[in-house]
């Protein structure tokens, strides 16, 4: 007899954390579970500054037909021009 799988089963664990003080620093997603993967590996990781804001955004409803998307991106170094006595290359080229 074959069992089908429960409501849920396979998908990614979600996993709202509300951090408090000091903890507002630690990174719980980096952590290990009981298994020993990494929280991330296994769990839909999602922070909220206070519980209060996590209520409110519960409760705040988007239109249907919107749809969100972002891409974020941090630390980049861009490289900076050569310099030619005193000028960089960028300025030579546009005189």
């Amino acid at each position: 007899m074959s069992h089908g799988r429960a409501v849920g089963e396979g998908l990614p664990k979600r996993l709202v954390i509300v951090p408090d003080s000091g903890l507002h620093l630690l990174p719980f997603d980096a952590l290990k579970d009981e298994t020993g993967k990494y929280v991330l590996e296994s769990s839909v990781v999602t922070y909220a500054p206070s519980a209060t804001v996590l209520h409110l955004l519960r409760q705040s409803r988007r239109p249907p037909s919107v749809r969100l998307t972002f891409l974020g991106v941090g630390g980049v170094i861009h490289p900076q021009p050569r310099t030619v006595r005193g000028h960089s290359q960028r300025s030579q080229n546009h005189h």
